[in-house]
Formats: structure tokens, sequence, C-alpha cells
């Protein structure tokens, strides 16, 4: 007897795609992304689904979108839900959002466009508060990075209207959160950034609250990481004092963070020691030592998140960037396993790429 297909929409299956990647912790582009994604698969849910299938499904152009049955509970298992009934249930949710957000495109650069990105490029500002103010903190994380996603990929599109949407926006909640936080960009790609991370961190009072702190350290070591590799050396100085000489925050405070802005805080002491005093060894040693007991304690995401954070600051330093990639590969072997093979036998430097966990990377 034929197993069964079942038919699905283009649309369920961008969304089905995106939280496969998200599980995985990497991006499905080539067939060799297949092949690692089918090992991953069958590791966790001990059931076979070949590279040629994750192929067909998602790269294969004259794809019918029209997998078997088996398939899709196979990829619901591994995503982490009871059943493909429930996981599809979820996906038309997320996708009912978007069409009601004005988000109609699968990809932010195809058409058409967002009602959202002609109100950013067009900066009916009024609109656009309106807009944002139907959104309470209770919406769902993935329902964030939806919004956070259409109005970095607007901005990235309309560097024009950067300064003005930061100087409207900067205190709006859904704001601040699905865009400064989730698709924060260390790279500074958008124009105005930096103005637009110091006008996220005005009033914030870092002693008020965990999160209060958590905010301040996070756009304030942007700015830091910014500085060093722009080259602003009296800015990294006057700021880097402010962070790690005046502000001393509760211990108990801080171990509450998110690791995002804790291994961003450490790894960025090393480029304001740089500046000072040169490169500090003892500390380089220490934070190498500290970033391997961490990411023993989470799962892909956050042992991406340490190790990727701390190679990307030591980029400065060729000799102690590949001695922690290094030393890394050999104690997190599991992250790095991840990696396409043909990247391992290449330079570190094209590794850290694929190591990158921001948002921001679908930019590159």
């Amino acid at each position: 007897m034929p197993k069964p297909k079942y038919r699905i929409t283009l649309a369920i299956l961008h969304v089905l795609k995106m939280k496969l990647v998200d599980s995985l912790t990497f991006r499905i582009l080539t067939k060799q992304d297949c092949k690692k994604a089918a090992i991953e698969i069958q590791k966790r849910t001990k059931k076979t689904i070949s590279e040629s299938t994750i192929y067909r499904l998602f790269l294969w152009d004259k794809n019918s979108n029209s997998p078997y049955l088996q398939t899709l509970e196979i990829l619901t298992e591994y995503i982490g839900y009871p059943s493909w009934v429930e996981l599809e249930t979820h996906l038309n949710e997320l996708i009912r959002f978007r069409i009601k957000s004005g988000v109609f495109a699968n990809s932010y650069d195809e058409e058409p466009f967002s009602i959202l990105y002609h109100c950013i490029k067009l900066e009916n500002f009024q609109a656009l508060h309106q807009f944002f103010s139907q959104f309470s903190k209770e919406l769902t994380f993935e329902k964030k990075v939806i919004l956070g996603e259409e109005i970095y990929a607007t901005l990235y599109r309309n560097p024009d209207s950067t300064l003005n949407f930061y100087k409207e926006f900067h205190a709006v909640p859904i704001v601040r959160e699905a865009f400064f936080e989730y698709f924060a960009d260390p790279q500074f790609k958008l124009e105005h950034y930096a103005e637009g991370l110091k006008l996220y961190l005005k009033n914030i009072e870092p002693t008020e609250s965990v999160q209060s702190l958590q905010d301040f350290i996070f756009a304030n070591c942007l700015l830091i990481r910014h500085y060093f590799f722009s080259k602003n050396f009296d800015a990294l100085k006057e700021l880097g004092r402010r962070l790690y000489c005046e502000l001393i925050p509760p211990t108990e405070a801080f171990e509450q963070i998110h690791i995002y802005p804790k291994i961003r805080f450490h790894s960025y002491y090393l480029l304001y020691r740089f500046n000072e005093v040169g490169f500090d060894e003892a500390y380089w040693k220490w934070l190498v030592d500290y970033s391997i007991e961490k990411s023993k304690l989470f799962d892909k995401w956050e042992k991406k998140i340490i190790v990727h954070t701390v190679l990307d600051a030591l980029q400065f330093d060729e000799k102690h960037f590949n001695l922690t990639f290094e030393i890394f590969k050999n104690e997190l072997s599991d992250i790095f396993s991840l990696l396409p093979s043909h990247i391992m036998d290449h330079s570190a430097h094209q590794g850290l790429r694929f190591l990158d966990t921001n948002a921001v990377q679908l930019f590159d």
C-alpha cells in the first residue's frame, strides 16, 4: 500500500523550514546542509529521513509541496510538537499573523512589500504608531521575530528613513524588543545605527531592575564593539570606563540576564583592555575557560552564541583568534560538527560566519 502524501501550501513550507532551521541551529542552503540535517534528525528521533527528501522539500525548484505524511511526522517530532496536525495549526497561526500584520511575502526581498514597508519608506509615522500600539508584551516570540525582521529589512532597504524612525519609535516597547533586541546589528549595517542605540539607551537606569541592567549592557556592548572596530578610540575609552569601571552590577542581578548580553560584556572587555594596556593574556585565558564551562550548561543555540561572540571579539588578534578556535573546536565538538565539512578545511574566519547566531546574518 503506497504511503499517504499530504498537500501543503508554499507558505506552510516556508514557515516549516524556519522552524526546522531554528531547531537545527544552522541554515539549509546546500545539499551538504541537507545531509547534516538528516543526520541530526536521526540522532534525535531515531527515525530515518534522507538528505534527498530534505533537499526536494526545501531546496528543489520543482518541489510539488506534497511530501509523505511520514516525512512531516518525523520533522514534527524533531521540532518538538506532538503531531503534524498540531504543528500545522501553529504554522497556520503564524501565517495568519503575517497577513493580518500586512507582511504578505514569504521573504523580506520579495514583492508585494508590506504595509509596514510603505509606512516607513514614506515616514507615515502616525499610522505606524497606531500599528505598533496593537501589540502587547504577551505577543509570542515567533510573532515578535516576524515584526522585527520586517522592520529591519525595511530600514535596510530605506536608509534615508532610519534616523527619523529611531527618533520616533525608540521608546515603543514592541520596537525595542522585536527590532532593537531580537535583530541586534553588531556590524552596524544600518545607517545611523549608533544614534539609534543611543536613543534606545535614553532614560535607562541600570540599577532599577534586572531588565534595565540587561538593556543597558546589551546596547552599550554593541557600541563598544563598534567603536573598537571603527577605530573611534576616544569614544571607546569613555564608554568602556562607564561600562567596566563605573558600572558595578549586583552579582545576583548580573547572573539573571540573558547569556547574549552577558557574554558580550565579558568578551568586549578584551577590546577595552587592548585599547588601554594591550592584549590581556590572563583575562583571555579566563574568558576561554569561562566560556567552555558556561557552554556546558546550555543547548546548541546558547553554545553557538557563546562561541561566536568570543571569537568575533578576538578577530583583531590573529594568533589568539586561531588558538581559541582550535580550543573551542576540541572542547565543544558538538557545535563544530554542525559546520559544513568544506568550511573546516579552510580558515577559522570562514567558520566564524557559520557560527553566527545574530538574526541579521540573513542580510549578509
